[in-house]
């Protein structure tokens, strides 16, 4: 866990399972890369970008209620969901089966990428690609 009120950048690197959360309320940059399940959740209330690479079974999930920037590359099943309530970019890169879900009230940009079976929601009620 780990908690920052100011500019930051939080690595964190497992080989096994593992749970990272992350709440910065300032810009940050949290990246976790993790080669077993995996859970990450970051929760940011100003620009932050947050990077996940997973290679098996895992969650990420961000929300944010600011600008904010989600990367998610996992090669094995993997659940990303993320919620931005102000301007945002999400990409997922995943070659097996994944679940995107996205979830914004303001300009969004969402973009997956599956080789494999997938399943890709987005849910804007704003300007939206």
């Amino acid at each position: 866990m780990s908690t920052c009120s100011s500019p930051g950048t939080t690595t964190s690197t497992c080989s096994s399972p593992v749970t990272t959360m992350s709440t910065c309320s300032s810009p940050g940059t949290t990246t976790s890369t993790c080669s077993s399940q995996v859970t990450t959740t970051s929760t940011c209330s100003s620009p932050v970008t947050t990077m996940s690479t997973c290679s098996s079974p895992g969650t990420t999930t961000s929300t944010c209620s600011s600008q904010v920037t989600t990367t998610s590359t996992c090669s094995s099943p993997v659940t990303t969901m993320s919620t931005c309530s102000s301007p945002g970019t999400t990409t997922s890169t995943c070659s097996s089966p994944v679940t995107t879900m996205s979830t914004c009230s303001s300009p969004v940009t969402t973009m997956s990428t599956c080789s494999s079976p997938g399943t890709t929601m987005s849910t804007c009620s704003s300007l939206g690609t």
